[in-house]
């Protein structure tokens, strides 16, 4: 196989736990068969996903009831102690930094104007905000499981290629990589509009 279809591979590996994680998070809790049902994910993948989740700390199993049907199917829970989530919303005129736990709780919200700032100017500002947000929020920075951005334009969510964003001058630029590199974080970038319908 080649490095670039590696490269796909892992891409889309990771959206797939990201879509599993965040499943659990809007079920409460759930098992692997009804995961694999609502996610069109197979089964064998579900499971390796699941199993990953678990050792990384970020799911637990819920301990189950005793029933006189037999054994009742395991049931997963995300644990929101396992770390914390940074999300980044580039408007028309204002960035939007959260620092969140798992559960959507705001630890810390930080906001900038955008003025006239575009191009690589408003990459360095974005990358700015979050370092700020993170640094003021109180949480350490080995806590923080990955930043999320919502993008403005035609972004490619699987390689965080905003590929055209007109308004603010950003065409064919790979923000994700930029983010992962300067931050030293995982990051996903989605268009704003795709992101909000995900949650």
């Amino acid at each position: 196989m080649t490095e670039k279809g590696k490269g796909n591979q892992k891409l889309i590996k990771e959206h797939n736990k990201r879509l599993i994680l965040n499943m659990i998070e809007r079920r409460y809790a759930t098992t692997r068969a009804a995961l694999a049902r609502a996610s069109g994910l197979s089964p064998t993948t579900v499971s390796t996903l699941i199993n990953e989740l678990e050792r990384e700390g970020l799911i637990t199993e819920l301990v189950p009831t005793p029933s006189q049907r037999g054994r009742r199917p395991v049931m997963y829970q995300v644990n929101h102690e396992a770390g914390f989530l940074v999300g980044a919303d580039v408007g028309s005129n204002i960035l939007t930094i959260l620092v969140t736990d798992l559960r959507g709780s705001i630890i810390k919200e930080f906001q900038r104007e955008i003025g006239d700032q575009v191009g690589q100017e408003l990459v360095n500002a974005l990358k700015n905000s979050i370092s700020e947000a993170i640094a003021n929020s109180g949480v350490a920075r080995d806590k923080i499981l990955g930043v999320g951005v919502a993008s403005p334009g035609l972004v490619d969510h699987l390689t965080g290629t905003v590929i055209r964003a007109n308004n603010v001058e950003w065409f064919d630029l790979p923000l994700k990589g930029i983010l992962q590199h300067e931050l030293g974080l995982p990051v996903h970038v989605d268009n704003m509009n795709r992101a909000a319908a995900l949650g």
